[in-house]
């Protein structure tokens, strides 16, 4: 480390590839066992350099992506759109247009994505499927900023106005993001027995 900090400079932020690895293959290991139909796709607003994200994807993970330009990075680090999952509630309508028209899984967050989904849906033969964020109190946290709220209703009748007003378009998920460190897994079951509900 010594000679790293004489070649770099300090402060130093060092990975490991080793531990990296190791951990994606410990996550990996458990939702094969329990889980085989799952998916690992790796959160670039957490850590974009490329040198990290290359090395999940050399492990099998997908990317998860909240701009367009971390939509753009993962395309140029080599996923395809189809292995980019696209979350946010702040999307621009040329991304969100673009991830959709390139068959990108986007979840949509609220009415004005709605709206320019809708939009785009009048404009084109293509089918368009999109995924909805639902929110809901858990545990001690409750996370009611972004998304559609399950508990009233909003989340139904987003869903059922969607059908009506755009036949075109397929809703083929649901997405929730519960808060940052939980260590609880019991929180997790709850979160996903409430979206298999809803679904």
């Amino acid at each position: 480390i010594r000679d790293l900090v004489h070649e770099f400079g300090s402060p130093l932020l060092i990975f490991s590839t080793r531990i990296v690895r190791e951990k994606y293959r410990i996550l990996r290991t458990a939702l094969d066992r329990y889980y085989p139909n799952s998916t690992i796709a790796y959160s670039l607003k957490t850590n974009f350099l490329p040198a990290i994200v290359k090395l999940l994807k050399a492990e099998g993970a997908q990317a998860e992506v909240v701009s367009g330009f971390e939509y753009w990075l993962a395309k140029k680090i080599g996923f395809a759109p189809q292995e980019i999952i696209f979350n946010g509630p702040h999307k621009k309508a040329e991304d969100l247009i673009r991830a959709l028209c390139e068959k990108t899984i986007v979840n949509l967050d609220n009415e004005e994505e709605a709206r320019t989904v809708a939009e785009l849906a009048g404009n084109t033969d293509t089918p368009l499927a999109v995924g909805i964020r639902v929110n809901f109190k858990i545990g001690g946290a409750s996370w009611n900023r972004f998304g559609f709220n399950l508990e009233n209703g909003e989340a139904y009748n987003f869903v059922k106005r969607l059908k009506q007003s755009c036949p075109s378009v397929t809703i083929s998920g649901l997405h929730t993001h519960m808060g940052t460190n939980i260590g609880d897994p019991s929180l997790y079951r709850q979160a996903a027995e409430r979206l298999a509900d809803f679904a």
